[in-house]
């Protein structure tokens, strides 16, 4: 059987699961279902009509308009869990699909949006239950002085990691999935942004939940929407080497621009200096940028020729003078965004 669904699915034959799959995606069955779960509620509505009716009966006592605010809390609920589909569907066929996709983007409006439609869900719902249960509903929030205190107290580190997390969707400060440097140099992606925590996986691969409101006071370095990059290698060569030093750094500067098509050579450092003189030897910087993100294989591999073009410039010279220069290369620089 399912060989000749497959089959059927191959050759655009109509079989019944083609044409069940055909019909769900049209706009007379998303109809059809909305209206059937609107049937549903009301049913339950009424079975819960029912039972109160019968609690009257039993001696129980409830407020008259019970059943009422039942109906209304239900089909309100309901409006926002349908609205909350609607929204992302066209979130993400706005921003998750096509040539200019982000969808870090289109996740992180979507989660705000999801705070705005059930904060207006519960202002609605409670605005039309204080109509039907007036008094009652009154006195359900009515809490003390003292109580109120004690309870704002006790969840102001929740709120506020809240509040935090409301104000890093709007800043938009990054997206899930992207690469991001904290303050304290510590790097890595973030997987998922919540209303409390941030989930955050290092390097290492170690995961943790960092607090919205730290990372909302912290200034982040968001290396995924860097378009260049830059690579910074300082090398020593003897004192002997002064009265070559300008053939050495022109023949370094042009090593990499073979090596590396995507190096700026306009409006950015384009350098290969003699840097300063130490005790027994002197000190050549070089410092490249590239059009380039600074993480990811590009970077790495691109770092590796910029490596390479050094190492060869620095052999032909040897070659040139019969004898090696020592120089010995630096550590590089971290990366600079």
């Amino acid at each position: 059987m399912k060989e000749q669904i497959q089959d059927g699915e191959a050759t655009g034959e109509l079989t019944p699961r083609l044409v069940k799959r055909e019909f769900d995606e049209t706009l007379v069955s998303t109809i059809v279902k909305h209206l059937s779960e609107l049937a549903l509620i009301g049913i339950v509505a009424y079975a819960i009509d029912m039972m109160i009716v019968a609690g009257h009966e039993m001696g129980f006592s409830f407020p008259d308009s019970i059943s009422q605010s039942i109906a209304i809390s239900i089909y309100v609920l309901w409006m926002a869990v349908k609205f909350k589909a609607i929204k992302k569907h066209v979130i993400y066929q706005s921003w998750g699909k096509g040539p200019s996709a982000d969808p870090g983007k289109a996740a992180l409006v979507d989660h705000f949006l999801n705070f705005l439609v059930y904060s207006i869900a519960i202002v609605i719902l409670l605005d039309m239950l204080a109509l039907n249960m007036g008094v009652a509903l009154s006195s359900f929030f009515a809490i003390g002085s003292a109580g109120t205190i004690i309870f704002g107290w006790a969840t102001r580190d929740v709120a506020t990691d809240f509040v935090s997390g409301l104000a890093l969707t709007i800043a938009d400060k990054f997206h899930p999935g992207e690469e991001i440097i904290l303050a304290d140099g510590t790097g890595g992606y973030i997987e998922k942004i919540g209303w409390m925590h941030t989930g955050f996986r290092c390097y290492n691969e170690l995961k943790m939940g960092l607090p919205n409101t730290r990372l909302l006071k912290e200034t982040i370095r968001n290396l995924s929407r860097c378009k260049s990059c830059q690579v910074v290698q300082t090398i020593r060569l003897k004192y002997s080497d002064i009265p070559k030093i300008e053939s050495i750094l022109a023949s370094i500067k042009e090593e990499v621009k073979q090596a590396c098509p995507s190096i700026i050579t306009v409006g950015r450092p384009f350098r290969a200096t003699l840097r300063d003189f130490q005790d027994d030897h002197i000190t050549v910087v070089c410092d490249f940028h590239f059009n380039l993100p600074p993480s990811g294989d590009l970077y790495w591999d691109n770092r590796q020729k910029v490596l390479q073009a050094i190492d060869l410039a620095m052999r032909k010279h040897s070659k040139e003078f019969h004898q090696a220069s020592s120089y010995t290369s630096g550590q590089i620089n971290k990366r600079s965004y």
